[in-house]
């Protein structure tokens, strides 16, 4: 009897260990820069538990609910209307590094992304968050992540416009 105690506890104790595993491999707050019409776009990737969530200097991309299977990343893309709809689903080839992740589209490889890991960042709840508080926090990170670092492109311009999107000079 006792013996079946103890094997239940630990098969416990290893199945919610492996479940947050497989969620933590990714947690936090990633960025990357990626180019559209060789425009560069800033981008955060904002990872819980059970969303993956990616913003921009325009607004919210994407939210999604993900799941890790090995070096397989599956996200389900929802409505941005509707959270609980799914509009689509892709899958990734998952490779996490220390401070940094990369993702292969399954079935576009020619589709990929590098993240780095924003370090001492909680990710944000977008179904549930303080816009005026995030939105100060995002611009410091857009500016240290991306505008320090960008050459051949207006800043000033850019910055407006962030500003603008997310409503910042309405702020103060």
């Amino acid at each position: 009897m006792k013996y079946s105690l103890y094997l239940r506890i630990g098969l416990l104790l290893c199945v919610s260990y492996s479940c947050k595993e497989k969620h933590s491999k990714i947690y936090g707050v990633w960025y990357t820069v990626e180019n559209f019409a060789d425009f560069p776009y800033y981008f955060e990737a904002h990872i819980t538990d059970s969303t993956f969530t990616v913003i921009n200097q325009d607004g919210i991309s994407y939210i999604s609910s993900y799941e890790i299977n090995g070096d397989t990343l599956k996200q389900y893309l929802k409505d941005l209307q509707n959270d609980n709809k799914v509009v689509d689903t892709v899958d990734f080839k998952l490779e996490r590094k220390l401070d940094s992740f990369y993702m292969k589209n399954l079935y576009n490889p020619k589709a990929t992304s590098s993240w780095e890991k924003i370090e001492k960042v909680k990710p944000t709840d977008f179904s549930n968050f303080d816009e005026n508080e995030f939105s100060s926090k995002f611009r410091d990170r857009f500016i240290s992540n991306y505008l320090t670092k960008t050459k051949n492109i207006n800043t000033k311009i850019l910055l407006q416009n962030f500003d603008e999107r997310w409503k910042i000079n309405d702020k103060n």
